[in-house]
């Protein structure tokens, strides 16, 4: 689909009381589902279930992720990363945008498809030095996301 925002407007006239209404504004760029891609080398998934339909990206984001799939492919099938669990052959990953953009719960940045959050508890050590040593090849910043003291997913990005 093409990409929005909704807007919520309260207006508050003394004499009539307050009322809210919402305003969706349409932009003319596109946003491609990367669930729907099938990617071999990509897995796409909910960590708390609250945003199932959160993997929408624009063009270039998903282009990017799926180059740096086919790169993480490669040196799978090469035998790069040693020994790996079946949870282990492919990028898991998370949080691009909705489908017709707006706020994530907690991830204000990913409004707009240019954002993606790629597991790094799923990453063998291996795969970890490959993942950091290649991802600005593909994304304009790539950086590691800690919660707390526990390092969670990488969170990478193309500028538009």
């Amino acid at each position: 689909p093409d990409f929005c925002a909704r807007f919520r407007f309260t207006v508050n006239i003394e004499s009539f009381g307050s009322r809210s209404f919402f305003v969706d504004v349409k932009f003319a760029e596109e946003m491609e589902n990367l669930s729907a891609i099938g990617h071999k080398y990509i897995e796409t998934y909910t960590h708390d279930g609250a945003h199932p339909d959160s993997h929408w990206g624009r063009p270039p984001l998903v282009k990017a992720l799926s180059n740096l799939a086919d790169a993480f492919g490669r040196e799978y099938k090469a035998g790069n990363f040693g020994e790996t669990t079946e949870n282990q052959n492919k990028l898991w990953v998370n949080d691009l945008s909705l489908p017709w953009g707006g706020l994530i719960d907690t991830h204000g940045n990913h409004k707009w498809g240019q954002n993606v959050d790629i597991s790094y508890k799923k990453m063998n050590q291996r795969q970890r030095n490959w993942f950091k040593k290649n991802a600005k090849k593909y994304f304009d910043t790539a950086s590691l996301h800690k919660e707390g003291t526990e390092q969670v997913h990488y969170h990478c990005s193309v500028h538009m």
